[in-house]
């Protein structure tokens, strides 16, 4: 796997750098290539005479023409001149899928079905135009096959064409290349360098990219209130240094906000969920230098051959010289070409991720790590004394962990159950209102009430430590046999809630058959045998708070009219 990149300013420049850079064996060679052309001033004259250039030059060729806010490589400062990048894959095999939204639409599920049939489908890279909903719909609900993983950028918004795949333009709509091969090893490094300077609040109601309102007030009002930014037409541009940060499972996400509506409602550059919590973020630049100076030493072992780059436009306008560094720092390890995005993707456990203002390195290896490439050694960033701002964004820093920390622990007091650790009432009518407010057809959920069978006498019995003993190994139970994303909490005395997302009846069933049967085998002080009720209701059009734990309630009394130790479902 070989790579080169290079600059032109003018046409005759090729030919003679083609010479130079001694590619006369990449013209005859029948292995795969992958050319991209990156241009900030759009796919003008000169960029039409490389790309037919190269098409004469080259067999088995694939070239790709991305917009962007810049591009750099090796180790190189960033340039805003055409530049070429082309990627020699010589135990691999590729296919490029251009998907135009606006002409010929494909869904994710058309698409997913392309990615599961696709044998040894080892890496995909996805470059887009600038997202819009309709894209996001589809990109983010991309289903990897379990070995696969993903990296990619959005193209600069700058001209009307963000992408060329070929000779087609894409105005709207993105290209995946499929990379297929037993022998490719990746390691990627992402990282934003924006940390929380508020407490988490939580997103009350959004739909698609609009952040419509945080903790019950216009998504807008809360935002002013932190950053002071005005919502007039700058606001965009001045919005650019306070990303709204979204922690998911496994990662920090940033969505940069881009618009806000007569409503109060703010556009951001990604997708957003009800029900999420959000805090809003500031940059530090020395610290995410470090970072990517610390991962290129540990990249050393891993003896890339060639990376790819991909930094937020973001982090050049906020980070100027440092973020040229960060890219310029692993370009010592191997070639790298990239550039700069208008957006990051990556993927998580086969589910495609959009980030912002993130710096996303991704380093390729066809076959075992070659002795040379082991030996090579990063050029160690100059570690300078911070300077007057990155000592002042350390103390906001310290200052708002403690802040959170301590708002972190009244918050766990508020919400959380003391005997069991489990959520309280409180806390536990708040997911249900959210989770009404995402009901649909698509996104089901079940509300389940459990009460443990006759608690009551093994508290006379055996006193009130024992039946606390009993209530806190049941909660344990409980949560280590649902999945991640239910809910469980104390609803009162001996009885629990439990909030089972994304289900339907069958897989109902056999959430609860699990939970009887773990807590009916489970083994309890003095030897006692502990059984459970669950009434269950899913939800339905129309339903409220009330009327679900209505129905909830009158199935867990059948259920135990019925002889008790059962589940019953509305």
């Amino acid at each position: 796997m070989k790579q080169w990149s290079f600059v032109i300013s003018q046409q005759h420049s090729l030919s003679q750098i083609w010479e130079a850079k001694d590619l006369q064996a990449l013209a005859a060679s029948q292995h795969p290539k992958l050319v991209f052309i990156y241009t900030g001033s759009g796919f003008d004259n000169l960029y039409a005479f490389v790309q037919r250039w190269l098409e004469e030059k080259l067999d088995n060729v694939e070239i790709i023409g991305v917009t962007t806010g810049g591009h750099f490589m090796d180790n190189s400062p960033g340039s805003q001149q055409l530049m070429v990048s082309i990627t020699l894959f010589e135990q691999s095999y590729i296919q490029v899928l251009p998907v135009n939204m606006q002409s010929s639409p494909l869904s994710a599920l058309a698409i997913n079905q392309i990615l599961h049939h696709t044998p040894n489908l080892s890496l995909v890279m996805l470059l887009s135009t600038p997202v819009d909903d309709p894209l996001l719909d589809v990109v983010l609900n991309l289903q990897l096959p379990e070995q696969t993983q993903l990296f990619g950028g959005v193209a600069s918004p700058v001209h009307p064409t963000g992408l060329l795949c070929g000779s087609d333009p894409l105005q709207s709509g993105f290209v995946l290349v499929l990379i297929q091969s037993q022998n490719l090893h990746c390691r990627t490094f992402s990282y934003t360098g924006w940390l929380p300077m508020s407490m988490n609040r939580r997103i009350t109601d959004a739909q698609g990219s609009w952040i419509k309102s945080i903790d019950n007030l216009p998504a807008f009002e809360v935002y002013h209130n932190y950053t002071t930014i005005e919502n007039d037409n700058q606001f965009a541009h001045d919005a650019l240094a306070f990303p709204v940060l979204l922690p998911r499972p496994s990662l920090l996400l940033s969505r940069v906000p881009v618009e806000v509506n007569n409503a109060g409602h703010i556009r951001v550059a990604g997708d957003v969920l009800t029900g999420e919590d959000v805090s809003f973020g500031y940059g530090d630049a020395h610290r995410s230098l470090a970072c990517i100076d610390d991962w290129c030493t540990t990249l050393a072992d891993f003896a890339p051959q060639v990376l790819f780059g991909y930094s937020c436009t973001i982090r050049n306008m906020l980070f100027a010289d440092y973020a040229w560094q960060e890219t310029m720092l692993p370009g010592s390890l191997a070639p790298m070409s990239g550039f700069v995005t208008w957006g990051e993707y990556s993927s998580v456990k086969g589910k495609v991720t959009l980030n912002n203002t993130s710096l996303l390195m991704v380093a390729l290896r066809e076959g075992d790590a070659s002795p040379i490439y082991a030996r090579a050694t990063p050029a160690r960033m100059a570690r300078t004394r911070p300077s007057l701002m990155s000592r002042l964004v350390n103390f906001m820093h310290v200052a708002s962990e403690e802040f959170r920390e301590h708002n972190q622990q009244l918050s766990t007091q508020a919400q959380t159950d003391k005997l069991t650790g489990l959520y309280n009432r409180y806390r536990l009518d708040s997911e249900l209102l959210s989770l009404l407010h995402q009901a649909s057809a698509a996104r089901n959920f079940s509300l389940v009430l459990m009460d443990i069978d006759h608690f009551k006498q093994v508290n006379d019995a055996y006193g009130h430590q024992t039946g606390d003993s009993i209530l806190r190994q049941i909660s344990e139970l409980v949560c280590n046999q649902l999945r991640w994303q239910d809910i469980a909490g104390r609803w009162g005395g001996e009885e629990f809630m439990l909030l089972i997302t994304d289900s339907d009846k069958t897989q109902l069933t056999t959430v609860l058959k699990r939970l009887q049967q773990a807590i009916a085998h489970a083994s309890m002080p003095f030897g006692l045998t502990i059984t459970c009720s669950f009434g269950a209701a899913q939800w339905q059009p129309g339903d409220d708070e009330r009327s679900l734990v209505r129905r909830a309630d009158i199935a867990l009394y059948n259920a135990k009219d019925q002889g008790r130790n059962r589940f019953v479902i509305d």
